[in-house]
């Protein structure tokens, strides 16, 4: 499980309700005798909420097969509360801002759930195995809106500098851009068993052969293919579409990249069988323009800032406030 991204683990439970989500009871006040693992700000965080939220990460962890160690667990507790504390900090200050999340935004997200699931049967199974109430889901829910929300408004990214950011990158890594030369090839296979003896192997080449002989007279390639291929594509004419050097067997690839535009080949051994490969269109290698990448790099460039922006705001939410903890 990745806890580094603290400020959204809330949110967890929007995209999967077996997910972990930070839980606190009701107004976290302690009761006499109630256990506080931390205080932020005045605020508790009692060690129950604290242990429900390990218990429901180790099962999540679990339920993908990444057991939690027992001498794992400590460190793991100490990550929660870490998350529990910065989501403390943040839900104070979307109060202060005023941020809100009316019901109907929550009721889209419950909407969204069921379909998701193929309807309330299954949404209400997927809840119970969360260890969650309705209730609690819609809570956590709003919390975590709320919390995007604010984050949205915080860590909002110098859209210029950004692009210019992503200029500088592109030109700074032209060997990233560059699109690999490519070819769009089809073939009609003839299969051979790894097993087979000398004389099962001869009737595969000389039936491979006999389509060559069929296409050197000027039969159609994908017509052929249909009537003949045994291997993927057969009823697309043999199209296996576009291709990259080293992407084949090798004495597949070594032919493809050989042969030109509208060429077929002789008959190719590979331990697949006996092949004729068509190439139907070639693309060299070249240089993508800065226009056609500039989305993706963009992306990465953003997640950066604000990845940089989170790690300076949060550093200073926790410099202004008052956390003590207990455990």
């Amino acid at each position: 499980m990745n806890l580094s991204r603290t400020f959204t683990i809330s949110l967890c439970l929007v995209f999967c309700l077996a997910s972990f989500s930070v839980s606190r009871s009701a107004d976290s006040v302690p009761a006499d005798g109630d256990a506080i693992a931390a205080k932020v700000n005045g605020k508790p965080i009692l060690m129950d909420d604290l242990n429900k939220n390990l218990k429901l990460a180790i099962e999540r962890n679990r339920s993908i097969d990444q057991e939690v160690l027992p001498e794992e667990q400590e460190t793991l507790k100490k990550k929660i509360l870490d998350t529990m504390i910065d989501e403390l900090l943040l839900e104070e200050i979307a109060d202060a801002d005023g941020i809100t999340v009316s019901d109907k935004e929550v009721e889209e997200t419950i909407k969204q759930f069921k379909q998701r699931y193929g309807g309330d049967a299954k949404f209400i199974q997927a809840l119970q195995t969360s260890g969650r109430t309705l209730e609690e889901l819609k809570d956590i829910i709003r919390r975590g809106k709320r919390i995007q929300k604010l984050l949205d408004r915080k860590l909002v990214v110098d859209e210029a500098k950004a692009e210019q950011e992503a200029q500088a990158y592109y030109n700074e890594h032209p060997q990233e851009f560059v699109q690999q030369e490519a070819v769009r090839v089809s073939h009609i296979l003839i299969r051979v068993k790894a097993d087979a003896d000398e004389a099962q192997r001869k009737e595969a080449h000389d039936k491979a052969a006999e389509i060559l002989k069929k296409l050197r007279s000027g039969e159609d390639f994908a017509k052929l293919a249909d009537e003949y291929s045994e291997g993927p594509g057969a009823k697309r004419g043999g199209d296996l579409g576009w291709i990259l050097p080293g992407s084949m067997d090798p004495a597949f690839d070594k032919v493809a990249f050989s042969l030109a535009e509208g060429e077929v080949s002789g008959i190719v051994e590979t331990p697949f069988g006996y092949h004729l490969i068509k190439v139907t269109e070639k693309r060299d290698p070249r240089k993508l323009d800065f226009e056609w990448v500039k989305k993706s790099i963009l992306r990465k460039i953003e997640q950066e800032m604000r990845s940089e922006k989170k790690k300076e705001f949060f550093s200073k939410l926790r410099q202004q406030a008052d956390i003590e903890v207990l455990i």
